[in-house]
């Protein structure tokens, strides 16, 4: 009871992409509540953890082979990894971003996660607006398996949609927006077998990513803290929530895609604030 519902104590905690940003934050934080922490990442990780583990979301064989060194159980799972733009094509981006993620995660599900687990995906308030395309994501989602989500990819990132500034930044959307209706269609399904699936929606926050993408610098310097009058997060103050999530004591929160963005979004649904992220939501006739 009590504060114990927030522990990790007798777990084991798989966390992909876990070496640097939000992810290894993560990884700490479930050592200090009692937990195993297990890093799988293309990256080296360069503090203690329980085992870390070679991953390339590219490949299917990259995925099977890292679940097979991990085993069971796994109570609780973090997709943290996530690119956006140059040095990574398009399908490169939606294959490490969703599709190796949701390979990994329907593969663990299946064998290496029983009841009383959970999962939490990283998203971003970058996925706003996924309402305006649910049909494309769904017929997206559709797909069977790996290699058919990376061909509908390679058929379908072509063009950019008409709401994106740019090809990068249309791609990296898109996945995202991909993983809010997932975990909203997977929440169910999973519930049954006494699963839950969960995502948390960051603003601009300080991570090597950000440090990559100057349209992310430029959001959160500029846009975020002229509105909010507040510095972005570290990827410490979004690893809290993450971690809260797949915990005990979130037992009934299931299928939800949760703002961590001081409340930018609402601000801007709700006009308070200038937020170009919602303006496609709450001016759709434009």
């Amino acid at each position: 009871m009590g504060v114990d519902k927030f522990r990790y104590d007798g777990k084991r905690a798989l966390v992909v992409g876990g070496a640097s940003g939000m992810g290894a934050e993560i990884a700490k934080l479930v050592g200090e509540l009692g937990g195993e922490a297990v890093v799988a990442d293309i990256l080296d990780v360069d503090f203690p953890v329980a085992k870390a583990i070679r991953l390339d979301l590219r490949e299917e064989g990259s995925i099977d082979d890292a679940l097979a060194q991990v085993g069971a159980p796994i109570d609780a799972l973090f997709s943290c990894a996530g690119v956006s733009g140059e040095p990574f094509s398009p399908v490169d981006v939606m294959l490490i971003n969703f599709v190796g993620a949701r390979h990994l995660v329907e593969s663990a599900t299946k064998d290496l996660m029983a009841p009383g687990s959970a999962i939490a995906f990283i998203s971003s308030v970058g996925g706003s607006g996924w309402e305006l395309r649910v049909d494309q994501i769904v017929s997206f989602l559709s797909t069977a398996d790996f290699a058919a989500a990376r061909t509908w990819c390679e058929e379908h990132l072509d063009a950019p949609p008409a709401l994106a500034a740019d090809q990068a930044a249309a791609n990296y959307v898109f996945s995202k927006q991909v993983i809010d209706v997932y975990v909203q269609m997977q929440a169910v399904p999973l519930s049954h077998r006494g699963i839950r699936i969960n995502a948390t929606a960051p603003g601009p926050t300080r991570t090597p990513l950000m440090d990559r993408t100057p349209s992310w610098q430029m959001f959160g310097d500029l846009l975020f803290k002229s509105a909010m009058q507040h510095d972005p997060s570290t990827a410490e103050d979004q690893a809290y929530p993450l971690v809260y999530l797949n915990s005990d004591a979130a037992g009934h929160v299931n299928g939800q895609v949760v703002n961590v963005d001081l409340g930018y979004t609402a601000g801007g649904l709700l006009g308070v604030i200038d937020c170009p992220l919602v303006q496609p939501l709450v001016r759709p006739q434009e």
